[in-house]
């Protein structure tokens, strides 16, 4: 569904719309929410499902699949290739499954807790980048204002940030040893694939004070924070940092 309009040889263009202000939707995302619907209703998947842009209420289910069908829509409409496709299971209060594809470049991260992690079906083993960890990702919001505190803080210890303007993509590339970090506003369904194939591979997920994740905690929290272990603690002290600043 999604590949067939990326970068499309007719040049059909995309049906865009504006959910809010700066939060873009394309008829692709809403194919895509319905091709993953309608395979998880093929296979009798058990679970209620919530979607970027739909959900399904089952009431009684402790099941529910959290679904991003298109996580980087601004560049998937401005044909860049830094986007893929979220879906995870949680069961209760835990992440069991996690999935992140990558079409572009022909890439599925997946991983089931406590079963490792497997990219394209080939065990994917943990592989921290080498060198020093300067090469943090960081994923905005749709205007990027309620991180722009943490760009601040983590551009003064590490090289080169990067915005994507999507999650499933630095992710990915995390997961495969290509960067060292990456910092999100929330554990929502643009996450929560990832956090699960992370625990696998011993990725640290915390939030800015260095406190494990929890996909139904209630405890607020300024940023999600991904990273392998040596980057962690830098990582920490960066952001540990904006909490002394005026409004921090």
């Amino acid at each position: 569904a999604l590949l067939a309009r990326f970068r499309p040889p007719s040049g059909v263009p995309l049906e865009l719309n504006y959910k809010d202000p700066g939060d873009l939707v394309t008829d692709a995302d809403l194919a895509a929410d319905r091709a993953i619907a309608q395979v998880l209703e093929s296979r009798g998947a058990p679970g209620n499902l919530l979607s970027e842009e739909s959900s399904i209420d089952k009431g009684d289910s402790r099941l529910t699949w959290l679904i991003d069908p298109l996580c980087g829509t601004l560049p998937f409409s401005s044909g860049l290739p830094h986007w893929g496709v979220n879906v995870a299971l949680s069961i209760g209060d835990e992440l069991e499954i996690g999935v992140v594809a990558l079409p572009p470049s022909n890439e599925i991260l997946s991983a089931v807790r406590g079963r490792g992690a497997y990219v394209n079906d080939v065990r994917l083993e943990s592989q921290e980048p080498p060198g020093a960890p300067r090469n943090i990702a960081i994923s905005f919001d749709a205007d990027g204002r309620r991180l722009t505190p943490a760009k601040r803080a983590l551009s003064e210890v590490f090289e080169r940030l990067y915005g994507f303007a999507s999650a499933a993509y630095p992710l990915g590339q995390l997961l495969q040893g290509r960067l060292h970090g990456a910092v999100f506003n929330d554990l929502n369904v643009h996450t929560a694939a990832s956090v699960v194939i992370a625990r696998e591979l011993g990725v640290r997920v915390t939030d800015e004070n260095g406190t494990d994740v929890m996909w139904a905690s209630d405890s607020p929290s300024k940023y999600l924070v991904f990273a392998w272990p040596r980057t962690h603690e830098a990582m920490m002290e960066s952001l540990r940092s904006l909490a002394t600043e005026p409004g921090g």
